[in-house]
């Protein structure tokens, strides 16, 4: 099974495989839009407590993404 951005924990630096074929086209063209496609590079800043969102920063913007966004970007895994 695929590791996805959802996963991550802060100081986290990972690299977006994917992204998943069911989403949107309106939220991958969006996702796309702000820097996370294939290739791209996230920094975990932080998770927000109780379920809240998770805080990446993206070239030099931060974003908040929820887990129903986060849990479908597939990340390439170590080795």
């Amino acid at each position: 099974m695929k590791k996805t951005l959802w996963e991550t924990r802060p100081g986290d630096d990972v690299t977006v495989e994917a992204l998943a074929a069911d989403l949107s086209e309106t939220v991958k063209h969006r996702l796309r839009d702000i820097g996370i496609a294939p290739a791209a590079i996230l920094h975990c800043l932080r998770r927000a407590p109780f379920g809240g969102p998770l805080v990446v920063l993206v070239a030099d913007c931060v974003y908040t993404l929820d887990q129903q966004i986060a849990s479908q970007i597939f990340l390439k895994t170590a080795g």
